[in-house]
């Protein structure tokens, strides 16, 4: 797959995007909202090591709900995606998604820690656990997209990996590449928002890496049906 396929993928992303922003901007704004305030109770104002023994029940439970509103947004954002591409419904099991991919996502960081312990090197680790992400990189829109189970998924993706692999650099590459510029003018607008007022612009941040997120997820499915339908 060549530069030129992937920005002519990336605009199609925004066309879609353009499209369909103010529809799901309420959702995304919403989530944003959720994500916030679920930080904040696991973060107390004034963290020290001393407070980790001191952790409320709230604290416990936001930090268990963080991680599963996350994936079901992400599922769910997914699914989403994937019938304004292809303009039809998708009988999609969300709940068996959101369950299998979350598992998916535990297993992995559970291997990653366990190797971590061992080898007590953070590169390795790191290296491992991308190695990982990899090989399942397409195991959540191969699932809504096919409605294949949790481990024809993984052996699709698992497929689709190795025979692309290449291509999926490039494209990593290239995401990493939109997240820097991206990056730097969300910073540049927050801190003009700081001056106002903290929270808000810690919001707005939040809202807008989600909306640059949306972004880049439509790009990814558009990148995987365009792999998936040259098997």
């Amino acid at each position: 797959m060549s530069i030129d396929t992937l920005l002519q993928l990336f605009s199609s992303s925004f066309n879609i995007f353009k499209k369909n922003i103010k529809i799901i901007a309420p959702f995304i704004i919403l989530y944003s909202i959720i994500i916030n305030i679920l930080i904040q109770l696991i973060i107390p104002s004034q963290f020290n090591i001393d407070t980790l023994s001191n952790l409320s029940f709230i604290n416990i439970i936001a930090t268990l709900f963080l991680p599963l509103i996350s994936v079901s947004y992400f599922i769910i954002l997914l699914n989403y995606i994937f019938i304004t591409i292809k303009n039809k419904v998708y009988k999609t099991k969300i709940i068996h998604s959101i369950i299998s991919w979350f598992s998916l996502i535990f297993i992995v960081s559970t291997i990653s820690a366990f190797i971590f312990i061992i080898s007590n090197n953070l590169l390795i680790t790191i290296i491992i656990f991308i190695g990982l992400y990899l090989l399942i990189v397409f195991v959540a829109p191969v699932m809504i997209d096919k409605k294949y189970s949790l481990i024809k998924s993984i052996a699709y993706s698992y497929r689709l990996t190795i025979n692309n692999i290449g291509a999926i650099l490039l494209f990593f590459g290239s995401v990493i590449l939109v997240l820097f510029f991206s990056g730097v003018l969300i910073e540049i607008f927050s801190n003009f928002a700081a001056i106002l007022n903290r929270e808000l612009s810690i919001l707005i941040t939040r809202i807008l890496t989600e909306i640059v997120f949306y972004l880049i997820l439509i790009w990814f499915s558009l990148f995987y049906l365009k792999l998936s339908n040259s098997e």
